[in-house]
């Protein structure tokens, strides 16, 4: 009884956490690498329009557009208040598991 709170119980935790957590990671990674294809292929496109002269961009408003957008995101999260949750919510074991199979999973995705 007490092997089975003390050991069998954080270890199940841990591991099926790690298959989520890699799972989740595997995939993150896959579709991060289709948008970035995607968002790559956009701009050759619309560099080579603007090369010939069929249209015309402003890359400094583009620029400026993005670094404020880049901006008021990094000024709105809340990390610490994100992992307090995640570690309260599903315990130290389910956290470290499935923070270890994520970061796995997205290195072999």
């Amino acid at each position: 009884m007490v092997l089975n709170e003390v050991v069998l119980y954080p270890l199940g935790a841990f591991a099926g956490s790690g298959v989520a957590g890699f799972l989740a990671g595997y995939a993150l990674r896959k579709v991060l690498r289709i948008v970035a294809i995607a968002i790559g292929i956009l701009l050759v496109a619309i560099m080579a329009l603007a090369a010939k002269q069929w249209i015309i961009v402003q890359w400094d408003k583009i620029g400026d557009s993005i670094q404020s957008f880049a901006n008021i995101t990094a000024a709105t999260q809340d990390v610490g208040g994100i992992t307090h949750n995640i570690t309260n919510s599903l315990g130290l074991p389910a956290t470290g598991g499935l923070s270890l199979g994520f970061a796995f999973g997205f290195m072999r995705g």
